[in-house]
Protein backbone atom coordinates (compact mmCIF):
# COMPACT_ATOMS: atom_id res chain seq x y z
CA UNK A 1 0.00 0.00 0.00
CA UNK A 2 1.04 3.46 -0.87
CA UNK A 3 2.64 5.61 2.15
CA UNK A 4 -0.06 8.42 3.19
CA UNK A 5 0.48 11.79 1.46
CA UNK A 6 1.89 13.65 5.11
CA UNK A 7 4.74 10.60 5.16
CA UNK A 8 8.20 10.55 2.78
CA UNK A 9 9.52 7.19 2.29
CA UNK A 10 13.57 7.10 1.70
CA UNK A 11 14.47 3.65 -0.02
CA UNK A 12 18.00 3.40 -0.21
CA UNK A 13 19.79 2.80 -3.81
CA UNK A 14 20.12 -0.94 -4.04
CA UNK A 15 17.20 -1.65 -2.40
CA UNK A 16 15.64 0.66 -5.28
CA UNK A 17 17.45 -1.34 -8.35
CA UNK A 18 16.14 -4.75 -6.61
CA UNK A 19 12.38 -3.29 -6.42
CA UNK A 20 13.06 -2.44 -10.36
CA UNK A 21 14.06 -6.11 -11.11
CA UNK A 22 11.60 -7.67 -9.46
CA UNK A 23 8.80 -5.21 -10.71
CA UNK A 24 10.59 -5.99 -14.17
CA UNK A 25 10.25 -9.55 -14.31
CA UNK A 26 6.73 -9.99 -13.20
CA UNK A 27 5.12 -7.44 -15.48
CA UNK A 28 4.34 -5.65 -12.17
CA UNK A 29 4.34 -1.78 -13.81
CA UNK A 30 2.37 -0.34 -11.06
CA UNK A 31 5.07 -0.81 -8.69
CA UNK A 32 7.47 1.19 -10.77
CA UNK A 33 4.47 4.30 -10.69
CA UNK A 34 4.56 3.75 -7.01
CA UNK A 35 8.07 4.59 -6.83
CA UNK A 36 8.21 7.70 -9.33
CA UNK A 37 7.13 10.39 -6.67
CA UNK A 38 9.73 8.76 -3.91
CA UNK A 39 12.55 9.78 -6.70
CA UNK A 40 11.52 13.38 -5.67
CA UNK A 41 11.38 13.23 -2.24
CA UNK A 42 14.38 15.12 -0.03
CA UNK A 43 17.48 13.86 1.50
CA UNK A 44 17.43 15.51 4.71
CA UNK A 45 20.65 15.54 7.00
CA UNK A 46 19.91 17.64 10.45
CA UNK A 47 23.75 19.03 11.25
CA UNK A 48 24.93 17.21 14.36
CA UNK A 49 24.93 19.99 17.45
CA UNK A 50 28.16 20.72 19.33
CA UNK A 51 28.28 19.31 23.08
CA UNK A 52 27.63 22.16 24.33
CA UNK A 53 25.29 23.62 22.26
CA UNK A 54 21.93 24.93 23.96
CA UNK A 55 18.80 24.10 22.28
CA UNK A 56 16.43 26.72 21.58
CA UNK A 57 13.40 27.21 24.35
CA UNK A 58 11.55 29.55 21.62
CA UNK A 59 11.80 26.83 18.30
CA UNK A 60 11.15 23.31 17.38
CA UNK A 61 12.21 23.17 13.84
CA UNK A 62 11.61 19.70 11.73
CA UNK A 63 12.72 19.47 8.02
CA UNK A 64 10.30 16.51 5.82
CA UNK A 65 9.62 15.42 9.60
CA UNK A 66 13.04 14.96 11.10
CA UNK A 67 13.86 17.25 13.89
CA UNK A 68 16.46 19.66 13.13
CA UNK A 69 18.29 20.54 16.58
CA UNK A 70 17.63 24.47 16.94
CA UNK A 71 20.63 26.08 19.11
CA UNK A 72 19.85 29.46 20.87
CA UNK A 73 23.19 32.14 20.70
CA UNK A 74 22.98 35.08 21.76
CA UNK A 75 20.24 37.33 20.26
CA UNK A 76 19.07 34.20 17.66
CA UNK A 77 18.49 30.91 17.11
CA UNK A 78 19.72 28.80 14.29
CA UNK A 79 18.68 25.58 12.76
CA UNK A 80 21.03 23.90 10.24
CA UNK A 81 20.74 20.90 7.86
CA UNK A 82 21.60 20.17 4.18
CA UNK A 83 18.93 18.36 1.56
CA UNK A 84 18.29 16.82 -1.65
CA UNK A 85 15.26 17.25 -3.77
CA UNK A 86 12.22 19.77 -2.40
CA UNK A 87 11.94 19.61 1.89
CA UNK A 88 9.30 20.63 3.77
CA UNK A 89 10.07 22.35 6.66
CA UNK A 90 7.65 23.47 10.07
CA UNK A 91 8.83 25.70 12.55
CA UNK A 92 6.91 25.49 15.57
CA UNK A 93 6.68 28.71 18.32
CA UNK A 94 5.99 28.51 21.83
CA UNK A 95 2.75 29.92 21.19
CA UNK A 96 0.26 30.88 18.59
CA UNK A 97 1.53 32.73 15.78
CA UNK A 98 -0.12 36.05 15.28
CA UNK A 99 2.46 37.35 12.99
CA UNK A 100 4.99 36.02 10.68
CA UNK A 101 7.61 37.24 8.59
CA UNK A 102 10.32 35.24 6.39
CA UNK A 103 13.54 36.89 4.65
CA UNK A 104 15.27 37.36 2.06
CA UNK A 105 11.94 38.78 0.51
CA UNK A 106 13.22 38.35 -3.02
CA UNK A 107 13.79 34.29 -2.22
CA UNK A 108 9.58 34.14 -2.67
CA UNK A 109 9.29 31.62 0.04
CA UNK A 110 5.88 31.82 1.25
CA UNK A 111 4.85 30.00 4.29
CA UNK A 112 1.66 28.85 5.85
CA UNK A 113 0.90 29.31 9.34
CA UNK A 114 -1.67 27.05 11.34
CA UNK A 115 -1.67 27.62 15.36
CA UNK A 116 1.42 28.18 16.63
CA UNK A 117 3.51 26.30 13.56
CA UNK A 118 5.05 27.85 10.64
CA UNK A 119 5.29 26.18 7.31
CA UNK A 120 7.63 25.87 4.01
CA UNK A 121 8.72 24.62 1.16
CA UNK A 122 11.92 24.66 -0.03
CA UNK A 123 13.51 23.20 -3.82
CA UNK A 124 17.04 24.50 -3.55
CA UNK A 125 19.01 25.62 -1.02
CA UNK A 126 18.55 28.27 1.01
CA UNK A 127 19.58 30.52 3.84
CA UNK A 128 16.29 32.33 5.67
CA UNK A 129 15.31 34.42 8.34
CA UNK A 130 12.23 33.92 10.77
CA UNK A 131 10.57 35.94 12.47
CA UNK A 132 7.47 34.87 14.59
CA UNK A 133 5.37 37.68 16.76
CA UNK A 134 8.35 40.40 16.83
CA UNK A 135 10.26 37.83 19.05
CA UNK A 136 13.65 36.70 18.58
CA UNK A 137 15.09 35.91 15.09
CA UNK A 138 15.03 32.28 13.93
CA UNK A 139 18.14 31.49 11.11
CA UNK A 140 17.52 28.50 8.83
CA UNK A 141 20.25 27.25 6.67
CA UNK A 142 19.24 24.75 4.74
CA UNK A 143 22.36 23.77 2.35
CA UNK A 144 23.54 21.13 0.11
CA UNK A 145 25.30 18.66 0.78
CA UNK A 146 29.04 17.98 -0.08
CA UNK A 147 29.62 15.50 -1.73
CA UNK A 148 33.42 16.02 -1.57
CA UNK A 149 33.62 16.55 2.23
CA UNK A 150 36.49 14.21 3.90
CA UNK A 151 36.13 11.39 6.28
CA UNK A 152 39.07 9.81 8.41
CA UNK A 153 40.27 6.80 7.21
CA UNK A 154 40.40 8.12 3.89
CA UNK A 155 43.67 8.79 2.37
CA UNK A 156 45.43 11.82 3.63
CA UNK A 157 43.09 12.51 6.47
CA UNK A 158 44.32 12.93 10.19
CA UNK A 159 41.76 13.00 12.84
CA UNK A 160 42.99 15.13 15.72
CA UNK A 161 41.60 12.27 18.28
CA UNK A 162 43.90 10.57 16.66
CA UNK A 163 46.68 12.49 17.99
CA UNK A 164 45.59 12.06 20.75
CA UNK A 165 44.26 15.82 21.21
CA UNK A 166 41.08 15.95 24.11
CA UNK A 167 37.35 16.17 22.43
CA UNK A 168 36.30 17.03 25.67
CA UNK A 169 37.09 21.01 26.14
CA UNK A 170 38.47 19.92 29.74
CA UNK A 171 42.20 20.78 28.35
CA UNK A 172 44.10 23.96 26.69
CA UNK A 173 45.01 22.09 23.47
CA UNK A 174 46.91 24.82 21.70
CA UNK A 175 50.25 22.65 21.56
CA UNK A 176 48.96 19.45 20.42
CA UNK A 177 46.52 21.32 17.76
CA UNK A 178 49.80 23.34 16.34
CA UNK A 179 51.85 20.20 16.42
CA UNK A 180 48.90 18.53 14.55
CA UNK A 181 48.32 21.10 11.76
CA UNK A 182 52.17 21.35 11.35
CA UNK A 183 52.79 17.72 10.32
CA UNK A 184 49.69 17.22 8.07
CA UNK A 185 50.33 20.41 6.53
CA UNK A 186 54.71 19.10 5.71
CA UNK A 187 52.16 16.16 4.10
CA UNK A 188 49.50 18.72 2.43
CA UNK A 189 46.54 16.86 4.34
CA UNK A 190 43.72 17.03 5.82
CA UNK A 191 43.29 17.76 9.56
CA UNK A 192 39.63 16.40 10.52
CA UNK A 193 37.86 17.58 13.80
CA UNK A 194 35.12 15.18 14.13
CA UNK A 195 32.23 16.18 16.44
CA UNK A 196 33.15 17.67 19.99
CA UNK A 197 34.70 19.97 21.78
CA UNK A 198 38.23 21.96 21.18
CA UNK A 199 39.83 24.10 23.64
CA UNK A 200 42.66 26.40 21.89
CA UNK A 201 44.49 29.79 21.90
CA UNK A 202 45.98 30.78 18.75
CA UNK A 203 46.94 28.55 16.13
CA UNK A 204 48.93 29.47 13.22
CA UNK A 205 47.80 28.01 9.92
CA UNK A 206 50.60 26.74 7.50
CA UNK A 207 50.99 25.91 3.45
CA UNK A 208 49.28 23.30 1.80
CA UNK A 209 46.60 22.38 4.88
CA UNK A 210 42.91 21.40 4.84
CA UNK A 211 41.00 22.15 8.24
CA UNK A 212 38.41 20.30 8.18
CA UNK A 213 35.25 20.74 11.16
CA UNK A 214 32.58 18.23 10.73
CA UNK A 215 28.95 19.41 11.92
CA UNK A 216 29.15 18.57 15.87
CA UNK A 217 32.65 19.82 16.04
CA UNK A 218 33.27 23.27 18.40
CA UNK A 219 36.76 24.89 17.70
CA UNK A 220 36.32 26.87 21.41
CA UNK A 221 38.90 29.73 21.60
CA UNK A 222 40.15 30.32 24.96
CA UNK A 223 38.69 33.04 27.58
CA UNK A 224 42.66 33.93 28.81
CA UNK A 225 44.13 37.04 27.21
CA UNK A 226 47.46 34.92 27.43
CA UNK A 227 46.46 32.60 24.95
CA UNK A 228 46.25 35.09 22.68
CA UNK A 229 50.39 36.24 22.18
CA UNK A 230 50.50 39.44 20.32
CA UNK A 231 52.31 40.29 17.19
CA UNK A 232 56.23 41.23 18.08
CA UNK A 233 56.79 44.75 18.16
CA UNK A 234 53.26 45.92 18.73
CA UNK A 235 50.91 46.01 21.64
CA UNK A 236 47.04 45.74 22.61
CA UNK A 237 45.13 47.21 25.10
CA UNK A 238 45.57 45.40 28.90
CA UNK A 239 41.77 47.08 29.75
CA UNK A 240 39.15 48.64 28.33
CA UNK A 241 39.88 52.15 29.39
CA UNK A 242 43.14 51.65 27.64
CA UNK A 243 40.91 50.41 24.25
CA UNK A 244 39.33 53.58 24.21
CA UNK A 245 42.30 55.91 23.80
CA UNK A 246 42.66 54.32 19.97
CA UNK A 247 43.91 56.51 18.01
CA UNK A 248 42.30 54.92 15.07
CA UNK A 249 40.97 51.16 15.24
CA UNK A 250 42.36 50.08 11.58
CA UNK A 251 45.48 50.37 12.46
CA UNK A 252 46.30 50.39 16.01
CA UNK A 253 43.85 47.00 17.40
CA UNK A 254 43.88 43.56 16.22
CA UNK A 255 47.35 41.65 16.64
CA UNK A 256 46.03 39.20 18.12
CA UNK A 257 43.59 36.31 16.93
CA UNK A 258 42.43 32.87 17.27
CA UNK A 259 43.29 31.58 13.63
CA UNK A 260 46.32 33.19 11.89
CA UNK A 261 47.48 32.40 8.58
CA UNK A 262 50.64 34.30 8.00
CA UNK A 263 52.83 33.83 4.87
CA UNK A 264 51.11 30.65 3.50
CA UNK A 265 49.20 29.59 0.37
CA UNK A 266 46.98 26.90 -0.28
CA UNK A 267 44.91 27.22 2.75
CA UNK A 268 41.42 25.88 3.32
CA UNK A 269 39.21 25.59 6.23
CA UNK A 270 35.98 24.11 5.74
CA UNK A 271 33.04 21.94 7.14
CA UNK A 272 29.99 22.28 8.97
CA UNK A 273 31.26 22.76 12.76
CA UNK A 274 31.85 26.00 14.47
CA UNK A 275 34.68 28.10 15.28
CA UNK A 276 33.98 30.53 18.37
CA UNK A 277 35.83 33.11 19.98
CA UNK A 278 33.75 33.46 23.11
CA UNK A 279 34.56 37.17 22.45
CA UNK A 280 32.09 39.07 24.78
CA UNK A 281 34.55 37.08 27.70
CA UNK A 282 37.96 37.81 26.08
CA UNK A 283 36.87 41.66 25.28
CA UNK A 284 35.69 42.61 28.91
CA UNK A 285 39.28 41.67 29.93
CA UNK A 286 40.14 44.12 27.35
CA UNK A 287 42.09 41.85 24.72
CA UNK A 288 40.33 42.33 21.15
CA UNK A 289 41.85 39.44 19.34
CA UNK A 290 40.41 38.95 15.31
CA UNK A 291 38.50 35.56 15.29
CA UNK A 292 40.74 34.78 11.82
CA UNK A 293 43.67 36.78 10.51
CA UNK A 294 45.30 36.23 6.66
CA UNK A 295 48.02 38.36 6.29
CA UNK A 296 50.28 38.20 3.76
CA UNK A 297 48.86 35.17 2.25
CA UNK A 298 47.31 33.92 -1.19
CA UNK A 299 45.12 31.33 -2.23
CA UNK A 300 42.92 30.78 0.71
CA UNK A 301 39.66 29.89 1.20
CA UNK A 302 36.91 29.19 4.10
CA UNK A 303 33.70 27.41 3.09
CA UNK A 304 30.78 26.79 5.07
CA UNK A 305 31.80 27.21 8.21
CA UNK A 306 30.13 28.79 11.16
CA UNK A 307 32.32 32.04 12.32
CA UNK A 308 30.85 33.19 15.39
CA UNK A 309 31.53 35.59 18.14
CA UNK A 310 34.96 37.30 17.90
CA UNK A 311 36.39 39.80 20.38
CA UNK A 312 36.89 42.48 17.56
CA UNK A 313 36.55 42.19 14.03
CA UNK A 314 35.74 38.41 12.67
CA UNK A 315 37.79 38.09 9.63
CA UNK A 316 40.69 40.28 8.55
CA UNK A 317 41.73 39.70 5.23
CA UNK A 318 44.91 41.97 5.15
CA UNK A 319 47.50 42.04 1.83
CA UNK A 320 46.74 38.95 0.81
CA UNK A 321 45.98 38.04 -3.03
CA UNK A 322 43.25 35.32 -4.06
CA UNK A 323 40.93 34.76 -1.17
CA UNK A 324 37.55 33.15 -0.95
CA UNK A 325 34.74 32.99 1.27
CA UNK A 326 31.96 30.97 0.25
CA UNK A 327 28.80 29.53 2.07
CA UNK A 328 30.07 31.01 5.22
CA UNK A 329 28.34 31.33 8.35
CA UNK A 330 29.19 34.43 10.63
CA UNK A 331 27.59 35.14 13.64
CA UNK A 332 28.51 38.05 15.67
CA UNK A 333 27.41 39.06 19.16
CA UNK A 334 26.08 42.58 18.40
CA UNK A 335 26.78 43.69 21.88
CA UNK A 336 30.51 43.74 21.67
CA UNK A 337 31.82 46.63 19.56
CA UNK A 338 33.86 46.66 16.22
CA UNK A 339 32.29 42.94 15.06
CA UNK A 340 33.05 43.99 11.73
CA UNK A 341 32.05 40.36 9.39
CA UNK A 342 34.65 40.31 6.95
CA UNK A 343 37.26 43.38 6.38
CA UNK A 344 39.11 42.91 3.05
CA UNK A 345 42.75 45.18 3.56
CA UNK A 346 45.28 45.85 0.76
CA UNK A 347 44.27 42.40 -0.87
CA UNK A 348 43.84 42.14 -4.25
CA UNK A 349 41.27 39.15 -5.90
CA UNK A 350 38.92 38.42 -3.40
CA UNK A 351 35.86 36.75 -3.73
CA UNK A 352 32.90 36.32 -0.91
CA UNK A 353 29.82 34.64 -2.07
CA UNK A 354 26.75 32.98 -0.79
CA UNK A 355 27.47 34.36 3.01
CA UNK A 356 25.04 34.99 6.12
CA UNK A 357 26.59 37.77 8.01
CA UNK A 358 24.87 38.95 11.29
CA UNK A 359 27.14 41.61 12.90
CA UNK A 360 27.07 44.24 15.16
CA UNK A 361 29.26 46.47 12.77
CA UNK A 362 29.79 46.32 9.24
CA UNK A 363 29.43 42.87 7.42
CA UNK A 364 31.72 43.81 4.68
CA UNK A 365 34.21 46.75 5.19
CA UNK A 366 36.60 47.43 2.14
CA UNK A 367 39.93 49.26 3.63
CA UNK A 368 43.02 49.93 3.51
CA UNK A 369 44.18 50.79 7.02
CA UNK A 370 47.75 50.12 7.01
CA UNK A 371 47.80 47.83 9.91
CA UNK A 372 51.10 45.99 11.30
CA UNK A 373 52.76 48.48 8.40
CA UNK A 374 50.68 46.35 5.66
CA UNK A 375 49.57 48.88 2.91
CA UNK A 376 48.68 48.60 -0.86
CA UNK A 377 46.23 49.43 -3.36
CA UNK A 378 42.81 47.39 -3.02
CA UNK A 379 42.01 45.44 -6.10
CA UNK A 380 39.27 42.91 -7.82
CA UNK A 381 36.93 42.24 -4.92
CA UNK A 382 33.98 40.74 -5.70
CA UNK A 383 30.92 40.48 -3.03
CA UNK A 384 28.00 38.67 -4.45
CA UNK A 385 25.03 36.40 -3.51
CA UNK A 386 25.14 37.47 0.37
CA UNK A 387 22.51 38.57 3.17
CA UNK A 388 23.77 40.96 5.47
CA UNK A 389 22.31 41.72 8.77
CA UNK A 390 23.73 44.88 11.01
CA UNK A 391 23.59 47.77 12.86
CA UNK A 392 25.49 49.63 10.18
CA UNK A 393 26.77 49.99 6.71
CA UNK A 394 26.01 47.02 4.99
CA UNK A 395 28.45 47.25 1.91
CA UNK A 396 30.87 49.81 2.77
CA UNK A 397 34.57 51.08 1.26
CA UNK A 398 36.46 52.81 3.88
CA UNK A 399 36.65 54.88 6.14
CA UNK A 400 40.15 53.63 6.73
CA UNK A 401 41.50 54.68 3.24
CA UNK A 402 45.15 55.18 2.98
CA UNK A 403 45.71 53.09 -0.40
CA UNK A 404 43.68 53.09 -3.07
CA UNK A 405 40.38 51.08 -3.78
CA UNK A 406 39.83 49.96 -6.74
CA UNK A 407 37.64 47.68 -9.08
CA UNK A 408 35.08 46.29 -6.89
CA UNK A 409 31.44 44.75 -7.39
CA UNK A 410 29.05 44.70 -4.63
CA UNK A 411 26.27 42.03 -7.27
CA UNK A 412 23.05 40.53 -5.90
CA UNK A 413 22.89 40.83 -2.02
CA UNK A 414 20.14 40.73 0.50
CA UNK A 415 20.15 43.58 2.91
CA UNK A 416 17.83 42.66 5.64
CA UNK A 417 18.75 45.43 7.78
CA UNK A 418 21.48 48.20 8.56
CA UNK A 419 22.10 51.68 9.27
CA UNK A 420 23.10 52.11 5.60
CA UNK A 421 23.11 49.91 2.87
CA UNK A 422 25.79 51.61 1.25
CA UNK A 423 28.62 53.66 2.24
CA UNK A 424 31.74 55.33 0.60
CA UNK A 425 33.46 56.90 3.30
CA UNK A 426 37.15 58.47 2.20
CA UNK A 427 38.99 59.96 4.42
CA UNK A 428 42.78 59.21 4.53
CA UNK A 429 43.94 60.69 1.00
CA UNK A 430 42.40 57.30 -0.99
CA UNK A 431 41.01 57.46 -4.85
CA UNK A 432 38.22 55.38 -4.90
CA UNK A 433 37.60 54.33 -8.69
CA UNK A 434 35.31 51.73 -10.57
CA UNK A 435 32.81 50.92 -8.10
CA UNK A 436 30.03 48.59 -8.86
CA UNK A 437 27.11 48.26 -6.93
CA UNK A 438 24.32 46.11 -9.44
CA UNK A 439 21.05 44.15 -8.31
CA UNK A 440 21.44 44.83 -4.57
CA UNK A 441 18.20 44.49 -2.56
CA UNK A 442 17.51 46.46 0.73
CA UNK A 443 14.84 45.10 3.28
CA UNK A 444 14.34 48.00 6.16
CA UNK A 445 16.75 50.62 7.23
CA UNK A 446 16.99 51.45 11.20
CA UNK A 447 19.23 51.71 14.09
CA UNK A 448 21.17 54.73 15.48
CA UNK A 449 20.86 57.73 13.57
CA UNK A 450 22.09 57.38 10.26
CA UNK A 451 19.12 55.35 8.44
CA UNK A 452 19.44 56.18 4.94
CA UNK A 453 20.03 54.23 1.89
CA UNK A 454 23.20 55.95 1.45
CA UNK A 455 26.31 57.81 1.74
CA UNK A 456 29.09 58.96 -0.29
CA UNK A 457 31.66 61.36 1.29
CA UNK A 458 35.06 62.68 0.62
CA UNK A 459 36.87 63.63 4.04
CA UNK A 460 39.72 64.40 5.85
CA UNK A 461 40.01 62.66 8.64
CA UNK A 462 42.49 64.58 10.57
CA UNK A 463 43.44 68.47 9.54
CA UNK A 464 46.87 67.66 8.26
CA UNK A 465 45.91 64.38 6.88
CA UNK A 466 45.71 63.35 2.57
CA UNK A 467 42.54 64.06 0.90
CA UNK A 468 41.31 61.74 -1.70
CA UNK A 469 38.54 61.42 -4.22
CA UNK A 470 35.91 59.22 -5.39
CA UNK A 471 34.52 58.60 -8.93
CA UNK A 472 32.85 56.28 -11.62
CA UNK A 473 30.80 54.63 -9.11
CA UNK A 474 27.82 52.86 -10.88
CA UNK A 475 24.76 52.17 -8.58
CA UNK A 476 21.99 50.01 -10.90
CA UNK A 477 19.17 48.02 -10.20
CA UNK A 478 18.97 48.91 -5.94
CA UNK A 479 15.88 48.15 -4.68
CA UNK A 480 15.00 49.82 -1.30
CA UNK A 481 11.59 48.64 0.37
CA UNK A 482 11.63 51.15 3.64
CA UNK A 483 14.00 54.24 2.57
CA UNK A 484 14.32 55.18 6.35
CA UNK A 485 13.62 58.67 7.91
CA UNK A 486 17.03 60.87 6.49
CA UNK A 487 18.26 61.72 3.54
CA UNK A 488 20.89 60.07 1.50
CA UNK A 489 23.98 62.16 0.76
CA UNK A 490 26.91 63.04 -1.30
CA UNK A 491 29.30 65.12 -1.31
CA UNK A 492 32.83 66.07 -2.22
CA UNK A 493 35.73 68.08 0.04
CA UNK A 494 37.61 69.95 -3.10
CA UNK A 495 37.03 70.70 -6.29
CA UNK A 496 40.03 68.78 -7.23
CA UNK A 497 39.00 65.98 -4.53
CA UNK A 498 35.25 65.96 -5.93
CA UNK A 499 32.46 62.53 -5.54
CA UNK A 500 32.41 62.02 -9.37
CA UNK A 501 31.05 60.33 -12.23
CA UNK A 502 28.12 58.70 -9.86
CA UNK A 503 25.37 57.19 -12.26
CA UNK A 504 22.26 55.71 -11.17
CA UNK A 505 20.31 52.92 -13.17
CA UNK A 506 16.74 51.98 -12.15
CA UNK A 507 16.72 52.83 -8.40
CA UNK A 508 14.02 52.01 -7.43
CA UNK A 509 12.97 53.55 -3.46
CA UNK A 510 9.47 52.32 -1.86
CA UNK A 511 8.42 50.64 -5.13
CA UNK A 512 8.95 53.71 -7.31
CA UNK A 513 11.86 54.18 -9.92
CA UNK A 514 13.27 57.59 -8.93
CA UNK A 515 14.52 60.16 -11.85
CA UNK A 516 16.58 63.01 -9.85
CA UNK A 517 18.50 63.76 -6.78
CA UNK A 518 15.28 65.38 -4.91
CA UNK A 519 13.21 62.60 -6.34
CA UNK A 520 15.69 60.18 -4.33
CA UNK A 521 16.11 62.40 -1.37
CA UNK A 522 19.60 62.35 -1.93
CA UNK A 523 21.29 65.74 -0.23
CA UNK A 524 24.42 66.48 -3.33
CA UNK A 525 26.36 68.48 -1.34
CA UNK A 526 29.38 70.78 -2.63
CA UNK A 527 31.70 69.45 -4.95
CA UNK A 528 29.53 66.84 -6.53
CA UNK A 529 30.04 66.32 -10.03
CA UNK A 530 28.38 64.13 -12.75
CA UNK A 531 25.52 62.36 -10.60
CA UNK A 532 23.06 61.16 -13.03
CA UNK A 533 19.63 59.26 -13.18
CA UNK A 534 18.54 56.87 -15.52
CA UNK A 535 15.52 54.79 -15.46
CA UNK A 536 16.96 51.87 -17.76
CA UNK A 537 19.95 50.65 -18.43
CA UNK A 538 22.05 51.59 -21.95
CA UNK A 539 21.30 49.26 -24.99
CA UNK A 540 24.69 47.33 -25.13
Amino acid sequence: MCPPAPFRMTIAPPLRSALRRSARAAGFRVALLLLAPLAAAAAVTPDAPHPRAVASPAYRVAADGLPVFTEQFKDVHYAAFTFTGRVEVTVRASAPIRRSAVSPRAAGVAAAVEGDTLRLSLDRPRRLVVTLNDGERLFLFADAPDPAAPAPGQPGVTSVTDLGVDATGARLETARLQAAIDRVAAAHGVLYFPPGVYLTGTLSLKSHLTLYLAAGALLLGSDRPADYPVDPGHREPETLADARTWSNLGSDMTFSRLLLVDQATHVRVAGRGVIDGQGRIIRGLGRPPNLVRIRSSSHVTFADVILRDPAAWNSHLLASDHVTYRGVRILNDRSVPNTDGIDPDSSRDVLIESCFIYSGDDPIAIKTSGNAGLLRPVERVTVRGNIFLTHTSAMKLGSESRADIRDVLFADNDVLEADRAITLSCMDGARYERIRFVDNRVERLLFKTQQRPLLIHVRRRQPAAPVGLIRDVLIRDLTVDDPGPNPSRIAGFAADHAAAGIRFERLTIAGRVRTSAADAGIELGPYTQDVTFHPSSPAP
